[in-house]
């Protein structure tokens, strides 16, 4: 269906190409009347909005900003300023600050009837834009990261998202409070991708590995070899170092699919990928909620326009079933929705609604009932269980993970989620990113002279962060479904005792 924003804009193009009076065009829109429908679209509940009589330019100069024509951003509740352009703006200068180029970079970049606008006509355009962050969710996680960063290593940043499960709605997004976004990257106002909030994920990619294992019919239940062995495409001195033997298990060889994320082992984690197929596994991470991904050159890969098969043919190896390549961590966040919400995958955005002289112009795309869920009941149930375990908190599903602890790119994450709240918490050194020199063999160290790692600073930020938000929002998240331990005790690759 043709945007009929899109088809006037040109018409006005055309017009002024030829050097002819817009006076048409100008007509053309003031006689639309703005009308609301609904519209089912592979699966995703569409707010389609009619124009009608709107003033902004279209083109070509950008108008000054006023105090008469300063957009607004407010938080969920409509009512609370998080940000305002003008001569006097406000929110603009903190944290804050981030969440608002996402939502400048959502309007005009994605499909919105602002899209194609730039920045600065959004900004002077007297909007009324009602965003998806709750006030209550952000002071909680400015306040968790705030307290775990104090007193740190100035080489140490911090990012963390929060997102609604079954709607992707941002409740919170904490990037930095240095204007370098750390938790996700947009679009600027110049079509440049800007931010550096993609990080080597390490073992909490092992998620997506282990869905990937369950939607193909494999058991938690199912044995692998942990110890080092001969591996597809995995020489001599790059047998990746595994975190503790199989509990109950340690005089044997093998672990089961549970114990391997449990215990973080990368060995199995890797003979799983291999065994499922790594294209699988990117292809549960995009259906989850990884949207960009990437490779050891740092070269982004859209999932939403490259297919997973592409990807794995070109840059992306089996090294992905345990977390060697960087994705953001609002993805991580909205991933971790999609889990909490049964496996319906909604798309992480900033905003709820953009209004104009009382007159609303554009709502959020949220799932329909009838979304397809990325996994079945008993293998969500599974999947639950078993970050639950890893966690040792029923009332959490969680995995932690770290990558190259003794380098300069540290990286340490916790990602999880309640039936309430989808949640991933990053923190690591910025030295990949701003090339500051560092003694490669020392550990990147907290303010107590403690090895960072996932299990310390971002499980603690997480879960402050999710009791925090539950209490303040008022939620009573419902208790997990128990396992099902569905599928196959002997899958391809496996080695069953």
């Amino acid at each position: 269906m043709t945007n009929p924003i899109d088809a006037v804009r040109a018409a006005l193009r055309s017009l002024a190409d030829e050097g002819k009076p817009i006076d048409l065009g100008t007509r053309a829109l003031a006689g639309m009347r703005r009308r609301r429908r609904t519209a089912a679209v592979a699966g995703i509940s569409v707010v389609v909005l009619a124009a009608g009589s709107l003033t902004w330019p279209l083109w070509p100069d950008d108008p000054p900003t006023t105090p008469e024509t300063a957009t607004t951003l407010y938080y969920s509740d409509g009512e609370t300023v998080l940000a305002r352009f003008g001569p006097d703006p406000v929110g603009l200068d903190s944290a804050g600050g981030l969440i608002v180029n996402h939502v400048l970079a959502e309007l005009s970049a994605d499909a919105s009837v602002l899209s194609g606008q730039s920045w600065e006509s959004i900004r002077a355009g007297g909007y009324q834009i009602t965003t998806t962050i709750d006030v209550d969710a952000q002071q909680v996680l400015n306040a968790a990261v705030g307290s775990a960063m104090n007193g740190q290593p100035s080489n140490l940043k911090a990012a963390g998202v929060v997102v609604e499960p079954g709607t992707g709605r941002v409740l919170a997004y904490y990037g930095g409070t240095e204007g370098n976004d750390f938790a996700g990257v947009y679009i600027d106002e110049d079509g440049s991708t800007t931010g550096y909030g993609y990080h080597v994920p390490g073992s909490s990619f092992f998620v997506y590995t282990v869905a990937a294992a369950l939607k193909s019919g494999y058991s938690l239940n199912s044995r692998w070899q942990w110890t080092e062995h001969e591996q597809r495409g995995r020489g001599a001195g790059l047998l990746n170092p595994v975190g503790s033997r199989c509990e109950g298990n340690p005089t044997g060889d093998t672990c089961s699919l549970l114990d391997s994320v449990t215990s973080s082992l990368n060995i199995p984690i890797y003979d799983v990928t291999v065994s499922v197929g790594e294209s699988n596994v990117l292809a549960m991470a995009r259906d989850a909620g990884i949207g960009m991904i990437w490779d050891d050159t740092r070269k982004r890969i859209d999932l939403r326009t490259t297919a997973p098969e592409t990807a794995t043919n070109q840059s992306i190896g089996a090294e992905v079933g345990f977390g060697q390549y960087p994705v953001t961590v609002v993805d991580q966040a909205n991933a971790m929705a999609t889990f909490a919400a049964g496996g319906i995958r909604a798309q992480a955005h900033f905003v709820r609604t953009v209004s104009r002289r009382d007159q609303i112009l554009y709502g959020e795309t949220l799932p329909t009932p009838d979304a397809t869920p990325v996994l079945e009941s008993p293998q969500i149930a599974d999947l639950t269980y078993a970050l639950t375990q890893a966690s040792g908190d029923a009332d959490i599903a969680m995995k932690a993970g770290s990558w190259e602890i003794f380098s300069p790119f540290a990286q340490a994450w916790s990602i999880g989620y309640t039936r309430a709240l989808g949640t991933a918490i990053w923190i690591g050194s910025n030295y990949e990113w701003f090339g500051n020199p560092r003694d490669p063999q020392s550990p990147v160290i907290d303010r107590d002279g403690n090895p960072l790692s996932g299990s310390t600073l971002p499980t603690q930020v997480l879960r402050e962060v999710i009791d925090g938000t539950q209490q303040r929002l008022g939620l009573n998240p419902t208790a997990f479904p128990p396992p099902a331990f569905a599928g196959n005790l002997n899958p391809p690759g496996s080695r069953p005792s």
